[in-house]
């Protein structure tokens, strides 16, 4: 015995009425020619007063009653295709099955078939999300398809069709709009990804891709598709990126001659990570008497020796990453070129014995026109140039002596008024770390 499940029959069938054809100039969607069609919808009223729709399209994409289809995927394709040319979406509906779970009976609808559902949320009375309403609104449109199962041959024959619907159909211009066709395909994602790669975002990948296809209208899906597509992958790769990014850089290191990777995890998650290839090693070799350490990814302009990611600043990170720096290159460079940043300092004393520290001149003197403003907010414009000269002369100043320097400076804050100033008496203190006077010893040290 079959065991069968009931499906709702459709009820109030449209009623039989004679639809008058207009006719007009369209545009032909795949090859852009103006070319004399008929309309693509024909449209009269009941003597209820209600408009029900008919699309008109050739003879051979109209599903036959009676007509053998072979299986439930070709007979699904079929009525897709039918309804591609008729300019509206279908949707899969109920059916019938045998008790060992074979379809007997199958329905395809109109998209917009069915009762719409009416939402009435309170957001200042419930926490609960919200239901996220549908563009596409259901107007109980009763167009459909009805497949019986043939047990003999396993296939099916069309048992029902109703063409009309109860609502206008998709222009034929925006046919390439319906849900059906933004349906992206692997080329058009694979297309994002590869942008993605090149740093190209998705709005600019689709306006690429549609000029590749030559219009709009021959590519499945709009820009906000590809956005999407694009925010989906970002969220699908971000479970797993730390783990991507390991296994990547192993697999470079198994087969890359001369590369060197170093990872540090913390609870299962991955912390930081440190690698030089053999080219940032030769640039070492050549160029090591002075190394900048840019915690604020290559601000400054140099040669890359080696790179390092890390979740904070910190100064356990910091020695960690130049432990690997001197497990990799073995050397410590003459000088090491920093900004102001306390952790760092002590990570390099931790770290190098020999080197010496010196802080970079760069960040140090981007920060003397706050510095100036925040002392003397009356300050001239005149009288502040002459300061910032005077004060370039003395600091860039590498052919005098630290007594020298310090007699200078002396003068130099009496003049402005800055002797009692926190930061320069702050920097006059640290004076060591960063004017050049003081590394007259040091060899190339001019080039910092």
């Amino acid at each position: 015995m079959e065991e069968e499940y009931e499906v709702m029959e459709p009820e109030n069938e449209p009623i039989e009425v004679e639809y008058e054809i207009s006719g007009e100039e369209i545009i032909d969607n795949a090859t852009g020619i103006d070319t004399p069609k008929v309309a693509t919808t024909r449209k009269n009223e009941t003597p209820g007063g209600s408009l029900y729709y008919a699309p008109i399209v050739d003879e051979s994409l109209l599903p036959v009653v009676g007509k053998n289809y072979g299986t439930l995927e070709e007979c699904e394709k079929m009525y897709r295709l039918y309804a591609f040319h008729a300019c509206f979406d279908i949707r899969k509906s109920t059916q019938k099955t045998t008790k060992y779970g074979s379809v007997k009976q199958k329905y395809y609808l109109c998209n917009r078939g069915g009762v719409s559902m009416q939402v009435n949320f309170d957001t200042l009375q419930s926490s609960k999300k919200p239901i996220r309403k549908s563009n596409m609104e259901c107007t109980g449109c009763r167009a459909r398809v009805k497949f019986d199962w043939v047990y003999e041959t396993n296939t099916f024959i069309l048992s029902d069709f109703q063409e009309h619907h109860n609502h206008e159909l998709l222009p034929q211009e925006y046919r390439h709009l319906s849900k059906a066709e933004r349906q992206m395909k692997y080329a058009e994602q694979l297309f994002v990804y590869h942008s993605s790669v090149s740093n190209i975002g998705p709005t600019k990948a689709y306006e690429v891709y549609s000029n590749m296809k030559g219009s709009e209208k021959n590519v499945h899906g709009t820009v906000t598709d590809f956005r999407n597509w694009r925010r989906d992958l970002n969220i699908f790769i971000n479970a797993s990126d730390s783990q991507m990014l390991v296994n990547k850089m192993k697999e470079r290191k198994k087969y890359v001659p001369g590369f060197s990777f170093e990872y540090k995890l913390e609870k299962s998650q991955l912390r930081s990570i440190f690698w030089a290839d053999e080219v940032a090693k030769c640039n070492y070799k050549e160029f090591s008497d002075i190394i900048s350490f840019d915690a604020t990814y290559r601000t400054n302009r140099c040669v890359t020796v080696a790179a390092g990611l890390i979740r904070d600043e910190t100064a356990e990170s910091y020695t960690w990453l130049l432990t690997c720096f001197m497990k990799t290159f073995g050397k410590e460079p003459n000088m090491i070129v920093t900004d102001q940043d306390k952790s760092m300092a002590i990570a390099i004393k931790a770290v190098f014995k020999t080197a010496k520290h010196r802080l970079c001149m760069w960040h140090i003197m981007r920060k003397v026109p706050s510095k100036i403003q925040e002392a003397i907010p009356t300050i001239e414009d005149e009288v502040e140039k002459d300061f910032k000269n005077r004060l370039n002369k003395l600091v860039w100043n590498m052919y005098i002596e630290p007594n020298v320097f310090e007699e200078r400076w002396e003068k130099l804050m009496h003049d402005f008024s800055l002797k009692n100033d926190s930061w320069f008496k702050h920097m006059f203190d640290i004076r060591s770390t960063w004017i050049p006077a003081y590394f007259i010893d040091t060899e190339m040290f001019g080039l910092m």
